[in-house]
C-alpha cells in the first residue's frame, strides 16, 4: 500500500500543471514586483500585509528566471505538493494508512488547494509549515520518558518560519498551545517554551507589522467600499470557508445543488461523528481531538481578531484543509459499532460526493474562464495588437499603474495615474491636459468603480473633446478597458479594424 501514496503525488503533480504558467492577476505580481527590487529593499513591504519571507525567496527565485512557473514553483507549487504527502503520514501516525491515503487524494484533487498552489501569494507555504508543525508535535507527544531535542528544535525552526510567513500562523500556534496543553500536559511546557522562543525571534518585524496594520487600516479608511471587497461580515466568513473547503472554486449560490449537497454534508458527519462524542472525552489520543483541534480552533481564534480586525478569509485558513479532509477521512474509515447497512453506505456516498465535486470543480477551473485569474498577460497583448502604443497611453484612476500592467508591458505604453487613490476629494485630474498628447487614451474600469466612483477622469476627457470609441472586454473578470479618441481619429480607428 505504500506505493500509493507515490501515484497519489504523481496525480496531485499533474493535476496542478494546467495553467501553471497562467497570468499574474493584480496580488501576484505585486508580489513579484516587489520582490525584483534590490535585497536591501526586501523588508520595506508597508503596504503588503504579510511577513518578508516569501519576499525574499520570490526575490532569489527572480534571480534565475521571470516566468510565473517558475516563480510559483518554490513559492506555492512545491509547498503544495509537500502538504499532500505531509498530510498522509499525519494520518497514518494518528489513524492508519487508509485515512492518510484518503486524506492526501482529496487534498491533491481539491480545487481550492490546486488553484492556491498555483498562487504567488503566501498561502500554500503556511500551509505546508503548519502541516509540518503538527507531523513534528505528532512525534513529540509519543509516550517516552524524555522529550527529543532534536525534534523540539525542529518545531521551534518551523514554527519560526510559520511567524514570517503568515499573520495568521500564531492562531494555529495557539491551537498547538491548547491541544498539548488539555490533552498532553507533559510536555507543555516544553513546547509552551519553545513556541515562546519562536515568538521572540519575530520581535524584530513588530515594527514593521504595526506599520503594516496602520497602513491597512488607514486604506479601509481612505478609501469607501475597500473593506467590503477584501473582507466579509462574521457569519458569512464561516460560512465560505466551510464552503471553499468543501466546493473548492466554484461560485456558491443559493440553489438547490450547493443547499442539497450542503444538507447532506452536515447530515453525514453528524450522523458519523456524534457517536464519538463520548470516546473523545474519555481518550485523550482519540483522532478527531488533533484534527478538530487543528481545524476548528485556529478558525475560532481569527474569527473573535475579526471582530476588531478583519482578517478572515478562506484562502488564510488555507492550513486548516488538511485537518478538514483528515477528519472526514478518520468518519468514513471508522468502523461503526452498528451492523446497520445504513452505516455501511454513508460512508461511500460520503466519499462519493467529495471526489466527484473535487474532480468536478477541477476542472471548471481548469476550462471557465470565470474561475480563474485575471488575464492581464492576455489583455496587454490584445492592447498591443490593437493600438500602436506611441499613439496610445494607459490610464488608471490609481496612485500609480497597476502592477500587472507594470509587470508585463515594462514601460512600452506611456502611462498616466490619477495619483491619488480616491479621486473623491479631487476638483479635477492634475496633469491632465497631457493626455491631449495622444490619439487614443485607454480607461481601465478595473476597480474604478471604487477610486473614481463620480468618474471624473472620463468627464475631464470628456471635456478635452474625447469620446469612446471603442471596448476592449477581456475573458476574465477584468472589467472594460474603455477606448477614447477625438472625433477626427474615429475615422483611422474604423479603417484599422476593418
Amino acid at each position: 500500500m505504500k506505493w500509493l501514496i507515490f501515484i497519489i503525488l504523481a496525480f496531485g503533480f499533474f493535476w496542478r500543471l494546467p495553467l501553471l504558467t497562467g497570468s499574474f492577476w493584480l496580488d501576484e505580481a505585486a508580489q513579484a514586483l516587489e520582490s525584483d527590487r534590490p535585497l536591501s529593499q526586501q523588508l520595506q513591504i508597508r503596504d503588503d500585509f504579510q511577513p518578508p519571507l516569501l519576499h525574499l525567496l520570490v526575490h532569489f527565485e527572480l534571480l534565475i528566471s521571470r516566468s510565473e512557473w517558475w516563480l510559483r514553483l518554490g513559492a506555492s507549487f512545491i509547498p503544495g505538493l509537500l502538504t499532500i504527502f505531509v498530510t498522509y503520514k499525519i494520518g497514518e501516525k494518528i489513524a492508519n494508512k487508509q485515512v492518510g491515503l484518503l486524506a492526501a487524494f482529496l487534498l491533491s484533487s481539491s480545487s481550492f488547494h490546486v488553484f492556491y498552489s498555483q498562487e504567488l501569494r503566501p498561502y500554500a507555504l503556511p500551509a505546508f509549515l503548519a502541516s509540518l508543525s503538527w507531523l513534528i508535535l505528532i512525534h513529540l507527544t509519543d509516550h517516552k520518558k524524555t522529550i527529543d531535542k532534536k525534534k523540539l528544535f525542529c518545531f521551534f525552526l518551523v514554527t519560526s518560519a510559520g511567524l514570517y510567513t503568515s499573520y495568521l500562523y500564531p492562531f494555529l500556534l495557539m491551537a498547538q498551545i491548547s491541544y498539548v496543553f488539555f490533552f498532553h500536559k507533559k510536555i507543555f511546557v516544553s513546547i509552551l517554551s519553545v513556541t515562546v522562543a519562536a515568538g521572540m525571534t519575530f520581535l524584530p518585524w513588530l515594527p514593521s507589522f504595526l506599520g503594516q496594520l496602520q497602513a491597512g487600516q488607514s486604506l479601509r479608511q481612505n478609501l469607501p467600499g475597500w473593506q467590503e471587497v477584501v473582507s466579509f461580515d462574521q457569519l458569512k466568513s464561516l460560512l465560505l470557508i466551510f464552503g471553499k473547503f468543501s466546493f473548492g472554486v466554484l461560485d456558491l449560490q443559493s440553489n438547490l445543488f450547493f443547499l442539497a449537497t450542503s444538507c447532506f454534508f452536515i447530515s453525514a458527519i453528524g450522523i458519523l461523528f456524534l457517536p464519538q462524542l463520548k470516546k473523545m472525552f474519555k481518550d485523550s489520543e482519540h483522532p478527531p481531538i488533533l484534527f478538530l483541534s487543528w481545524l476548528v480552533l485556529p478558525i475560532a481564534f481569527a474569527w473573535l481578531i475579526s471582530f476588531f480586525v478583519p482578517v478572515l478569509q478562506p484562502k488564510r485558513v488555507l492550513y486548516c484543509l488538511p485537518a478538514f479532509y483528515l477528519f472526514l477521512s478518520w468518519l468514513i474509515f471508522y468502523k461503526h459499532p452498528s451492523s446497520k447497512i445504513f452505516f455501511k453506505v454513508l460512508p461511500i456516498l460520503l466519499i462519493t460526493v467529495l471526489v466527484s465535486i473535487n474532480i468536478f470543480s477541477s476542472i471548471a477551473y481548469f476550462t471557465q474562464a470565470k474561475y480563474q485569474r485575471e488575464d492581464w498577460r492576455g489583455l496587454h497583448q490584445d492592447i498591443v495588437n490593437r493600438y500602436s502604443s506611441p499613439k496610445s497611453i494607459a490610464v488608471f484612476a490609481f496612485p500609480a499603474p497597476f502592477a500587472p500592467w507594470q509587470w508585463y508591458d515594462d514601460e512600452t505604453f506611456a502611462t498616466f495615474a490619477t495619483g491619488e487613490l480616491t479621486t473623491d476629494a479631487t476638483t479635477s485630474i492634475q496633469n491632465s491636459q497631457q493626455l491631449t498628447e495622444f490619439r487614443y487614451i485607454l480607461i481601465f474600469d478595473y476597480l474604478r468603480d471604487l477610486t473614481d466612483p463620480q468618474n471624473k477622469v472620463l468627464t475631464q476627457l470628456t471635456q478635452y473633446g474625447y469620446h469612446e470609441v471603442d471596448r476592449i472586454t477581456p475573458s476574465t473578470s477584468l472589467g472594460f478597458v474603455r477606448i477614447y479618441a477625438k472625433s477626427s481619429d474615429v475615422v483611422g480607428l474604423l479603417d484599422r479594424s476593418l
